[in-house]
């Protein structure tokens, strides 16, 4: 399916122009399981090249490929240890939630992934309290 474009020049005029582009592929829809799947083996087989990558999953980009990778799947199979949860605690005690200079202290953990940590581990807690608050 195409899609018309409208373009707006800065001086406040209009102008319409025709601009082609593959529904399926501008769209952001969420990453299946199967597409996950299909990645992480991909990226076994051929490692950072996204060219190559991408052109084996339908409908993404090299980009989608490689944030997806980055930013979710990369290391998150990666186990996080107490050590690595203390440094997450202290550093955003200490810079606030600024998560790519939080994750310039971590190896192999992306912005996105300690923000990740950082959030299930805050849930996790409020969970805690929440279940031991009710025992009382």
């Amino acid at each position: 399916m195409n899609k018309l474009k409208i373009l707006s020049l800065s001086f406040g005029c209009f102008i319409s122009a025709i601009s082609y582009t593959n529904a399926s592929t501008s769209s952001t829809r969420k990453w299946t399981s199967e597409e996950d799947e299909r990645l992480v083996s991909l990226m076994n087989t051929h490692g950072e090249v996204w060219t190559t990558v991408a052109a084996q999953i339908p409908d993404r980009n090299q980009r989608q490929c490689r944030e997806r990778w980055n930013n979710y799947l990369g290391s998150s199979d990666l186990a996080w240890t107490p050590e690595e949860d203390d440094l997450l605690v202290q550093k955003v005690k200490e810079l606030g939630p600024n998560w790519p200079r939080i994750a310039s202290f971590f190896v192999n953990r992306s912005p996105m992934i300690c923000k990740n940590r950082w959030t299930a581990n805050e849930r996790r807690s409020r969970e805690q309290q929440s279940q031991s608050s009710s025992l009382w």
